[in-house]
């Protein structure tokens, strides 16, 4: 981690693009000449301002380790641009001096993938704040990378409108962060991913060419899609300075509802039942172990003891939704606890918000290594068996805790084992649950990304074929290699 932190993650160019990246531990390589690191900083100081680059220990660790505190780096210095502009001559200065780069947006991801394992510049999109006018014609307003997922929610709310995802936490989420990783969260089953908000982009490449195609017309046939290829990219493309993005009438009336239910194909068939009302919104699948961790975390009590399995869904419409949902949960005899106040809703939806952040406490309280975090998606059909062997394996592993939750309108769980493990242990759930998610014709990524923690199971899931195309994309637009290097094309092996 010292030499991480001494020199900068360096990679090679040109028609070396397909092999390791390395550290340079001289000043040249191979006809190049390296800048040390203080030289780096002062080039970069003169880009973006002295107040913008971040070189102290205290200052850097923020975007050094991830939400979930199982990813920490180092890095020499975190830079902050306050334009796109500034992205640009970044970039091509990194590019032309081969100094790798990190992009981040909130820091929330889970997977590795925004901070510095090997020692490069943090390349933090905070500052790019830009908010145009919302238009309401075709609802949509064009912003800034840094602009956060509440700042988006309060801005559409003052124009009647709503954003179509929705997660925690939303104070920190980035747009540009949320494109980057796909991101999904709680309506997916109504709005889709960011992948389906998406009308325009504005990205700087590897290079500093900017590619900005902001027009957000609602049809817009005329080639390649750019914002579906960028968005998911994690970074490894370019980097995402502004996007254009729908937003959405708000649905007037809403109902929530805590179902308890004796089994999760139960709940499977009281989603498919709601569905066909057409005002589901969301869907969400949690179990008692973690209905226990969220009430210890809260010092409160359920509305209801005793179920196997609870969902927590929500209705959204113009007409007849608390009577709807009513109506629907009573002809199944299910024990429920119903709300359409806001307040009352809020309450309701606690027991599953709160999952995460009382999984943090009780590993911390217990003194647990950082939990292990798994965002997988599994075919409907196969989610009974597949948790079972989940579970079964886990409890081989003598893991201390499995708490699963999530998305089961379009079977998206998060799995989370909870213990203190060693670097072989944690290697080992890896492989338990990726590779049983695979057997079940599952995707190792839902909506998190693939990030470092996962790219070494990327040639199990995909095929050899997609994984040339990957490396043909990521070296026609960042042939050497200075974007996020170690993310989803790990030192170019994913041949």
């Amino acid at each position: 981690m010292a030499q991480a932190a001494a020199e900068f993650r360096l990679s090679t160019e040109g028609a070396e693009c397909r092999k390791a990246c390395i550290y340079a531990s001289s000043r040249t390589h191979h006809g190049k000449t390296f800048m040390k690191s203080a030289q780096v900083v002062t080039e970069l100081t003169a880009i973006v301002g002295s107040g913008n680059v971040l070189t102290q220990s205290a200052d850097r660790d923020p975007f050094e380790r991830d939400w979930t505190g199982r990813y920490v780096g180092a890095t020499p210095a975190v830079v902050l641009p306050g334009s796109t502009e500034e992205v640009s001559t970044v970039l091509a200065f990194c590019n032309q001096h081969l100094v790798s780069v990190v992009p981040q947006g909130g820091n929330t991801g889970q997977v590795g993938g925004s901070v510095p394992l090997s020692g490069e510049i943090v390349l933090s999109l905070r500052r790019l704040k830009r908010i145009d006018s919302v238009n309401d014609d075709v609802p949509s307003v064009i912003v800034g990378a840094g602009v956060t997922l509440d700042e988006v929610l309060e801005l559409a709310n003052q124009h009647g409108l709503t954003f179509g995802v929705d997660l925690s936490p939303k104070e920190d989420a980035t747009v540009g962060g949320m494109i980057a990783t796909n991101a999904g969260g709680l309506r997916f089953l109504r709005y889709g991913s960011m992948r389906n908000q998406l009308l325009g982009i504005e990205a700087v490449l590897a290079d500093g060419t900017v590619i900005s195609h902001l027009r957000g017309l609602p049809k817009d046939n005329s080639g390649y899609d750019l914002p579906s290829l960028f968005c998911g990219s994690e970074g490894t493309l370019g980097v995402i300075t502004a996007a254009s993005i729908k937003l959405v009438p708000q649905q007037p009336l809403h109902a929530v509802a805590l179902v308890g239910l004796e089994s999760f194909n139960d709940a499977l068939a009281t989603v498919r039942l709601l569905r066909a009302t057409g005002m589901l919104e969301s869907a969400e699948v949690i179990l008692p172990a973690g209905v226990d961790l969220v009430a210890d975390f809260l010092q409160a009590s359920p509305p209801f003891n005793g179920a196997k399995v609870y969902l927590v869904v929500e209705l959204a419409g113009i007409s007849q939704v608390t009577k709807t949902l009513e109506k629907e949960l009573r002809a199944q005899q299910k024990q429920f606890v119903l709300a359409s106040d806001s307040k009352e809703r809020e309450e309701l939806w606690r027991w599953r918000r709160t999952h995460s952040k009382a999984i943090s406490w009780h590993c911390h309280r217990e003194g647990y290594s950082a939990p292990q975090k798994y965002d997988v998606s599994i075919p409907l059909q196969n989610t009974v068996p597949f948790l079972h062997e989940i579970e079964e394996a886990c409890s081989g592993l003598n893991t201390a805790k499995v708490i699963v939750f999530g998305h089961i309108g379009d079977g998206n769980l998060h799995i989370n084992v909870l213990g203190t493990f060693d670097q072989a242990f944690s290697n080992r759930i890896d492989e338990t649950v990726l590779q049983t998610t695979i057997d079940y014709g599952g995707s190792i990524s839902a909506e998190h990304g693939i990030g470092t923690s996962k790219s070494r199971y990327l040639p199990q899931y995909r095929t050899p074929e997609e994984l040339r195309l990957f490396d043909t994309l990521k070296c026609a637009l960042d042939p050497h290699r200075i974007l996020n290097p170690n993310v989803l094309h790990v030192n170019g092996a994913n041949q």
